[in-house]
């Protein structure tokens, strides 16, 4: 309570518990010494336009950029995959059911399949690095990086690879 008598204070006469600033354990020089993180919700386009490939390595990359904890990295690591490898399910399900044309890969629908997956795989790694970009944003008034380079390098190079990959080696494992 404010006012409490029996309220507990540091050794230097501040607050302890609620009023004590959360942030202590991250250094600002850390954070200074890596490259400037990209803002998370320019990693929607990537997303959106890339596929689940694309933004699964824009994510794991900025997790690295981030103040994340080891675990959180490995956890981005292991959404981006598991996205990827639920995009590659769909295709490779969509073909060994022998599924209406419109939802084969390299069909309208399927495009349209793999840009809602990948949108779903994104708003996973949203929520994996949201920690790391507040933390980001509060020691470091710095300002971001710009995604344009390697957001279009990702969009246009690891989306012809996702695609190379359902169109070229997925029909090889059907039976």
């Amino acid at each position: 309570m404010i006012g409490d008598s029996n309220a507990k204070v540091t050794s230097d006469g501040s607050p302890k518990g609620l009023l004590s600033p959360s942030l202590q354990d991250y250094n600002a020089h850390i954070i200074a010494s890596r490259p400037k993180p990209w803002r998370l919700s320019s990693q929607m386009y990537v997303a959106f336009f890339g596929g689940a490939l694309a933004i699964a390595v824009i994510a794991i990359l900025n997790s690295r950029r981030l103040p994340l904890a080891t675990t959180k990295q490995r956890m981005t690591l292991a959404i981006g995959v598991l996205g990827f490898v639920v995009t590659l399910l769909a295709a490779y399900l969509a073909t060994l059911l022998n599924i209406a044309p419109t939802w084969r890969p390299g069909s309208t629908g399927f495009r349209v399949l793999a840009r809602v997956l990948a949108v779903i795989t994104y708003l996973a790694l949203y929520r994996a690095q949201r920690s790391g970009e507040r933390i980001y944003t509060f020691q470091n008034q710095g300002g971001f990086a710009s995604l344009w380079g390697p957001g279009l390098t990702a969009v246009f190079g690891l989306n012809f690879v996702q695609n190379w990959i359902i169109l070229n080696l997925l029909p090889l494992l059907l039976p």
